[in-house]
């Protein structure tokens, strides 16, 4: 369970310095998006930052199990970040391009499930459990940052604008199974989480 004096234990390490920097980094890529959608370069640079803020979700993780610095607060914070990342960048896409329904059902989604998710997890961690990210939940993780990196370069071809079609369908519906392993796994705690 994640507590005052668990923080105040936990929050130096290597591991989660790493993901503090991925949080403040997080909201750039959509700063980026208001300044410069329609400048080709601009979307390029979202883009790579965005890949870099995500590729270091592999870095904090690294560090995290060679130093033996796997937390509570980590587990918690690592996917706060994530969804941040993700859903700060689809809000400000959806907000330049009001007319692109495919984003829009795409960022809805995805927020949905990710407001569910966390209420789960706030809920467990009050009686005491720690509901960490499962391999399908990482693979939702790769999935959506590969998706949203496609949306955020400029327009290349009529065959990327299908692949990346393809990549939208396939990363929802990853998206709402590994929601759904969520529920499951809350609801086969929830016996234990009574008698804490």
């Amino acid at each position: 369970m994640i507590t005052l004096e668990s923080i105040k234990k936990e929050w130096a390490t290597l591991a989660n310095i790493i993901t503090y920097i991925r949080f403040c980094f997080s909201p750039l890529p959509s700063a980026i998006i208001f300044v410069g959608w329609n400048v080709g370069w601009l979307r390029w640079l979202a883009a790579v930052i965005f890949g870099l803020v995500a590729l270091t979700d592999l870095v904090d993780g690294y560090y995290a199990r060679k130093l033996n610095q796997v937390t509570d607060l980590g587990k918690m914070m690592d996917p706060i970040v994530d969804k941040v990342l993700v859903l700060a960048t689809l809000f400000a896409m959806c907000w330049i391009d009001l007319q692109n329904t495919l984003i829009l059902g795409m960022t809805i989604i995805i927020a949905l499930r990710e407001i569910l998710v966390t209420w789960l997890r706030f809920a467990a961690n009050k009686q005491g459990i720690v509901i960490s990210a499962n391999k399908l939940g990482k693979a939702k993780m790769l999935l959506q940052s590969i998706t949203v990196f496609l949306l955020l370069m400029p327009p290349i071809s009529d065959i990327m604008n299908y692949i990346i079609i393809g990549m939208i369908i396939f990363t929802l519906w990853i998206t709402v199974l590994s929601g759904m392993v969520y529920v499951v796994k809350y609801l086969e705690l929830r016996p234990t989480l009574g008698k804490k």
